[in-house]
């Protein structure tokens, strides 16, 4: 951002600058050097009060949230979070608008308890795969309209899968593992929206309840999970080309009820419970050379919880604790290696699952106002 003489010419027209200049995002330090002082702008009265505003938003608000005083750039991405509250005996969905660091209830289905389910976001539908309501496991699988806000069922899985691992690749969405009832299941199987069917896959190496998958560089990746009493340390990936899933490295921890999730062609596994605790600790596999290394550790310990990557930044959502389920929330700066607390869901939650959604052109709906903010 210059002041140029085109800009000087946008800044004498006041009626537009508080639409096209958003003079609260640049850095507190160029507004004060480059704009504040610039003689054309302080020459012109009408342009005091847009500085004074300014001004304010970047000394009241907070480094991160300084942006809260400005118009946001609509349509944005929206992190949903789903899963059951045992405070409300609901299935809740909350929305987490990180502008202004908040979030919102806004549906629940009440006919059917639903919890260690899988969610993805796919072609403008949220779905939401499998579970279980503790008593029986799931092979059905609703869709969330984040448009008109409806719910409607589409094709059930051809296995029941609590506590399933789901991921989307190449317009595939793909269930991996869990638990059927009886045992921890080493099936996988893929849906493809446009047919509304799904096809098994080869099946793993291993038998998976509990573990967790993300998509990388074009294959998809599961770790850790549960079966016949032990907790896994593998992982292994598999290829849709050769249709075939091969083991990679091992983490160094045994994890079930862990979080992961690709971000800068790293994978990231974190949390989870080893068998005797739930872990702060965080592994980041980097494929190229097939090795696991430790990130800085949360702020908080937790397994069962939501994770997605939104903005750029990981975030991890609820969860069980070594005390009982929990609301918090941090996110992680992968450029700092380092973690921050951001508002805590409205109820505590264990076996939460997450998806981001981004563009809507209603997303004021999923979105708490705030009077003089926006």
């Amino acid at each position: 951002m210059r002041l140029d003489g085109s800009l000087c010419d946008a800044v004498l027209r006041v009626d537009e600058v508080d639409f096209k200049v958003r003079l609260a995002l640049v850095t507190q330090e160029y507004f004060l050097e480059n704009i504040k002082k610039n003689p054309v702008v302080s020459s012109v009265c009408e342009c005091q009060p847009i500085i004074a505003n300014a001004m304010k938003a970047m000394y009241v608000s907070n480094t991160r949230h300084s942006h809260l005083f400005t118009r946001p750039r609509l349509p944005y991405s929206i992190l949903f979070a789903i899963g059951f509250s045992e405070e409300s005996s609901k299935n809740i969905v909350e929305t987490y608008d990180s502008r202004l660091d908040s979030w919102m209830c806004i549906s629940s289905r009440e006919e059917q308890v639903r919890i260690y389910h899988g969610t993805v976001y796919f072609d403008g539908l949220v779905y939401v795969i499998g579970g279980s309501d503790l008593v029986e496991y799931f092979n059905t699988m609703c869709t969330f309209d984040p448009l008109d806000g409806t719910w409607n069922e589409a094709a059930p899985m051809h296995s029941r899968r609590g506590h399933v691992s789901v991921t989307v690749l190449d317009g595939f969405i793909y269930a991996m593992g869990g638990f059927d009832g009886t045992v921890s299941l080493n099936t996988a199987e893929r849906y493809q929206p446009s047919t509304n069917q799904w096809s098994l896959i080869p099946s793993m190496h291993e038998q998976r309840s509990d573990a967790s998958a993300a998509t990388l560089n074009g294959k998809i990746y599961i770790c850790g999970g549960f079966s016949e009493n032990k907790h896994h340390f593998t992982a292994e990936c598999f290829d849709p080309y050769s249709n075939q899933w091969t083991l990679i490295e091992p983490m160094h921890m045994p994890r079930s009820g862990l979080g992961v999730i690709a971000l800068n062609n790293q994978l990231f596994a974190i949390g989870g419970f080893g068998g005797f605790s739930r872990m702060q600790s965080i592994e980041a596999f980097n494929p190229r050379t097939n090795s696991w290394r430790f990130l800085s550790p949360m702020l908080n310990p937790r397994s069962n919880f939501g994770i997605e990557v939104m903005d750029g930044h990981l975030y991890v959502i609820g969860g069980c604790n070594n005390k009982g389920t929990t609301s918090r929330c941090e996110y992680y700066d992968v450029y700092k290696d380092e973690w921050f607390h951001v508002q805590n869901l409205n109820i505590s939650r264990s076996a939460v699952s997450c998806c981001v959604v981004s563009g809507l052109p209603n997303v004021t709906d999923y979105t708490t106002e705030r009077d003089g903010l926006l």
